[in-house]
């Protein structure tokens, strides 16, 4: 009796431990979008600009890959949600400061010609 209760208790621990194990399917869409997302994301421009995002997304990514090699999906799916946020923040940062760089250009060149502008209207001759 003791042996049967035994053995029932350790089918059911294992068939619990097969079922959460089947329970959490492959992340392999999030792997995918992620995998696109930082390679799109790994440009001169973000490597520039906003490089410590880029390299957080690509250690996210490195994590999601072990974890998915170890069977632990739950993992592996938040490090690639995670890696692909990562690597959109990177993308919409680098994008921010080349903008800003080319606002300051153009505010540089309307100085400029207001200067000349300004020079221009002045008489040439001054008469004291």
């Amino acid at each position: 009796m003791y042996r049967t209760m035994i053995r029932w208790s350790m089918v059911a621990v294992l068939a619990s431990t097969i079922a959460s194990c089947a329970s959490t399917p492959k992340p392999l869409e999030e792997m995918s979008q992620s995998r696109n997302a930082v390679a799109q994301a790994d440009t001169n421009d973000t490597r520039e600009f906003a490089p410590l995002e880029l390299m957080q997304a690509k250690e996210q990514q490195d994590l999601a890959e072990r974890s998915l090699i170890a069977e632990k999906y739950t993992q592996a799916k938040r490090h690639s949600e995670q890696a692909a946020v990562l690597a959109e923040l990177a993308t919409a940062k680098a994008k921010a400061e080349k903008s800003k760089l080319a606002v300051r250009a153009v505010d540089g060149n309307i100085k400029t010609m207001q200067q000349e502008v300004d020079g221009s209207t002045k008489p040439a001759i001054q008469l004291r």
